[in-house]
């Protein structure tokens, strides 16, 4: 199982994880732009880790709905610089 460390624009200093489908594994990948549930709506998010390592903690993890990009839109540079 993938995980994705997802940035969303809300007013929290941080990202939240997300688990990948199977069937989207092969095209998961950082700078990708991804919708997720977010409280009872859906939202655009920005990938910026992948990993196969479960986060610590009890909660529960929500899966990715789709993968917007065939490609990146930044690069981990872009994203430091930002």
């Amino acid at each position: 199982m993938l995980y994705a460390e997802v940035l969303l624009a809300v007013p929290v200093g941080e990202s939240w994880t997300y688990s990948v489908p199977d069937a989207q594994a092969s095209a998961i990948a950082f700078g990708k732009r991804v919708i997720v549930p977010f409280g009872k709506r859906k939202m655009t998010g920005y990938v910026i880790l992948v990993s196969d390592q479960k986060p610590e903690g009890g909660y529960e993890i929500r899966s990715i709905d789709r993968i917007v990009d065939k490609e990146p839109v930044f690069t981990p540079e872009q994203l430091r610089i930002a």
